[in-house]
């Protein structure tokens, strides 16, 4: 088999937006794992209740089925953290700080084992349905960093709505904040992240763990967070419904998350 590892992004990649994974899907998965390939899920996500989908998908077997928070957290099958990186906490503030000046943009950030939240707001009550995560509050957020001078969040998140990410940019690219970087996760999650972290680092430091070569592992992504895997991977894989400058990354554009992508690219490309 050519390409003996894939990373598959999960939002918008891999699950369709009726919040499932399609059997069809989950059958490719598990033929390509029973085959000898190693299947990991690389996700924006909190990975800890990611263990639902471990087990729905069929991936039980593997050491280190996720990697999550772009690339700073490799998890195993039970949820427990192998790596992980970190904010340095100083840094954190500043941004968190800033953020707080911008009034209408919603924000909150993330410890190993919680969602930190300054108050329940709709938008953290749908994103706990999404996504399964458990949320904290614990008040203005600048007030819990300052009273908490150890505490280093794995990954800040916040919600923009259209036109914002050009604001977001202008302020960010400008500012002084060493060992982070910003990106988008979806059409509305602006992200700060460590730079130890990045899919393209997660990836490559899971891949070197199972002795496989980045040019025979395959990368499937959706957005502006996975353009970087996409392009480090052997195979490099869009999906249709991606953000345009990923499409223009990859080496092949797959079906949509929507038409089963990523079990045509197992299909097309893993099935000698």
């Amino acid at each position: 088999m050519k390409y003996k590892m894939i990373f598959s992004d999960f939002d918008g990649t891999l699950l369709r937006d009726d919040l499932t994974v399609s059997e069809r899907s989950k059958e490719a998965i598990r033929d390509y794992v029973k085959r000898g390939g190693k299947f990991v899920l690389c996700t924006g996500r909190m990975p800890n209740p990611m263990v639902r989908w471990i087990k729905e998908i069929g991936l039980e077997d593997m050491s280190i089925p996720v990697v999550g928070f772009n690339g700073a957290v490799d998890m195993d099958k039970d949820g427990k953290y192998l790596h992980s990186e970190s904010i340095d906490h100083d840094v954190a503030l500043k941004i968190v700080k800033k953020v707080e000046t911008l009034g209408d943009v919603y924000f909150h950030f993330y410890g190993e084992d919680w969602v930190y939240i300054e108050k329940e707001h709709p938008i953290n009550t749908q994103y706990v349905f999404f996504t399964g995560v458990k949320c904290k509050v614990v008040g203005r957020l600048s007030k819990f960093l300052e009273d908490n001078p150890s505490f280093r969040p794995i990954k800040i998140l916040t919600v923009i709505k259209p036109g914002q990410e050009k604001m977001m940019d202008e302020i960010f690219d400008n500012m002084d904040l060493p060992g982070v970087f910003h990106i988008m996760s979806s059409h509305e999650y602006y992200e700060f992240c460590p730079v130890t972290a990045g899919k393209d680092r997660g990836m490559a430091r899971v891949a070197k763990k199972y002795g496989i070569p980045l040019d025979e592992v395959i990368a499937i992504g959706d957005n502006q967070n996975d353009v970087a895997m996409i392009k480090a991977a052997g195979l490099g894989v869009a999906v249709a419904n991606a953000r345009k400058e990923t499409i223009d990354s990859a080496d092949f554009v797959t079906l949509s998350n929507n038409d089963d992508g990523v079990a045509h690219v197992i299909e097309k490309f893993c099935k000698e």
